[in-house]
């Protein structure tokens, strides 16, 4: 994992988070998970309530809805 968003994500660095842009939360990274879903994964749930109060739940929604 390289991405700065997705170990923030991970790690809980909010401050980070908040200068992120939908794209970013949405990327995937090498293992097709995004900042969002490392977030979950890991129990963040300050991070995941940050990305999702910005209004990004229903892009992940759709991104993920069909795999």
């Amino acid at each position: 994992m390289n991405d700065k968003y997705h170990k923030a994500a991970r790690d809980g660095y909010l401050d980070l988070l908040k200068e992120a842009t939908r794209k970013d939360l949405n990327a995937p990274d090498e293992d097709d998970m995004t900042p969002t879903l490392w977030a979950a994964y890991h129990g963040n749930l300050e991070a995941l309530r940050l990305i999702v109060g910005r209004g990004y739940l229903n892009a992940i929604l759709q991104q993920t809805r069909f795999k």
